[in-house]
């Protein structure tokens, strides 16, 4: 009763206004029981299919399923409401956009997927949620014992113009700046700058870490063996495609670099990272993840 007093009275009704105050929370937050995390995660779910089904027409008759006589949630029917597929990320994207505004949540920027799983597709993020996904990196950047004193290249930008060569863009410190030492700065270079420039952009700006896609780092292995030119790393930060043990062993092989994996995506943000061998950390405090079957059922244990 205590935990649950301590939840709905912290200030989660009201976002955490700083940084810090998310990283804070989450740092904590890793180690809560079944129990505590579920009251946690319930009570902001319960706030969004509110605000939701209130604000935005995509929504307001597609959540009515949930609600009870009362106004009441009856999670026993959460598989009920349909899903939301990428036609309708596509198709109604404005549908889906809230006419009201929540206090805190300002301001608001547009990113577009990869299309690594399918058509991209634009998505609208709050600043709010940006603090959270910060925060979340960071969390797994602790657990794999990231040094963010070093400096970070991000071969991820979709617009030459906006990276221009050589100098890229400077996008500001790698870690957080409250964190005493983390110096490190993170720079952006345009996607498809060549392997051999890339190298050299790396060893320019002292970069120990590489974020890229697993399957992208493996060819950038590949290449930088068959150049005979490999800048020592020490991590890949790999995003946006899955990764195996082939693209693993190359990196390491090459660079003498491990692979860090984060499931994200644009639409859904920073939603799980490894923990420790074959297992991975929801983050269970900003995503409900939910692996489904083709009949969107939740697939038991073993079940792809």
């Amino acid at each position: 009763s205590r935990i649950r007093q301590r939840i709905r009275g912290r200030a989660m009704t009201v976002p955490p206004k700083s940084q810090q105050e998310f990283y804070d929370t989450l740092m904590e937050s890793q180690w809560w029981l079944e129990d505590r995390i579920r009251d946690y995660q319930r009570l902001h779910i319960e706030q969004l299919l509110r605000h939701a089904a209130a604000n935005t027409t995509f929504y307001e008759d597609r959540l009515g399923t949930l609600f009870g006589r009362g106004g009441e949630i009856d999670w026993s029917r959460w598989l009920d409401v349909p899903t939301v597929r990428r036609q309708d990320l596509v198709s109604r994207r404005i549908a889906m956009h809230a006419r009201v505004l929540p206090k805190g949540h300002a301001p608001l920027g547009v990113e577009m997927s990869s299309g690594s799983t399918g058509i991209a597709i634009s998505v609208t993020t709050s600043a709010l949620a940006n603090k959270a996904n910060n925060a979340a990196r960071w969390r797994a950047h602790r657990r794999f014992d990231v040094d963010w004193s070093k400096s970070l290249c991000s071969r991820q930008e979709t617009v030459e113009s906006k990276a221009p060569w050589p100098d890229g863009r400077r996008v500001g410190a790698f870690g957080p700046p409250w964190i005493v030492g983390a110096t490190g700065t993170a720079w952006v270079i345009y996607k498809g700058t060549s392997a051999k420039k890339t190298f050299e952009f790396i060893v320019r700006n002292d970069c120990a870490y590489l974020a890229v896609g697993a399957k992208t780092a493996h060819a950038l292995a590949l290449e930088a063996e068959r150049l005979g030119s490999a800048p020592h790393i020490r991590a890949v930060l790999a995003q946006g495609e899955g990764c195996d043990d082939e693209d693993r062993e190359a990196c390491e092989r090459v660079f003498g670099a491990r692979v860090m994996e984060h499931y994200s995506s644009k639409e859904m943000g920073q939603a799980a990272q490894p923990w420790e061998r074959g297992v991975w950390h929801c983050n269970e405090e900003l995503v409900l993840l939910e692996i489904l079957d083709n009949n969107g059922q939740p697939c038991p244990p073993g079940v792809t």
